[in-house]
């Protein structure tokens, strides 16, 4: 193999070895976009029951409580 034909390997593993690490993060990315949703969507709701006097209870409180530890812990770990 020529120098040429080497540079030419050389640019085609870093291409593939780029595009390897984009997908990557995009998948990541997805993943972590999912979680944030999910803790959006349930923080949500608990922010709606606990407004609703007539929904308040020690149950609906301490799992409000607890999806936020379970988010801080989880974005503290990230």
């Amino acid at each position: 193999m020529n120098d040429i034909e080497l540079g030419m390997v050389t640019v085609a593993e870093t291409r593939a070895v780029r595009e390897a690490k984009t997908v990557s993060w995009q998948r990541a990315l997805h993943q972590y976009t999912d979680k944030m949703n999910g803790y959006q969507l349930a923080t949500r709701s608990g922010v709606a029951d606990l407004t609703s006097p007539q929904n308040l209870s020690e149950d609906k409180l301490n799992l409000a409580i607890y999806n936020s530890v379970r988010y801080m812990d989880d974005i503290t770990n990230m």
